[in-house]
């Protein structure tokens, strides 16, 4: 009943290649100077902000509750 209509697929050759190069990223990647500072960005520099951010906010919260509390 649902099958044997033919291939109504059209294939792009620039699309399965690009296809092909994201499935296969670990195999094709090279460190260049533009991909280093990427990974430096994303691996090193990023997370530090984001902990140091939480942290200030942390100690920030610390120190208000004992603030509070000295004064009641």
């Amino acid at each position: 009943m649902a099958g044997g209509h033919g291939p109504y697929i059209l294939h792009d050759p620039a699309i399965e290649k690009w296809f092909h190069m994201q499935e296969n990223t670990a195999k094709h990647f090279k460190l260049t100077k533009r991909t280093s500072k990427h990974v430096f960005w994303f691996l090193f520099a990023f997370p530090a902000f984001v902990y140091a951010g939480t942290a200030a906010k942390s100690f920030q919260m610390k120190h208000k509750d004992i603030r509070c509390a000295r004064r009641e």
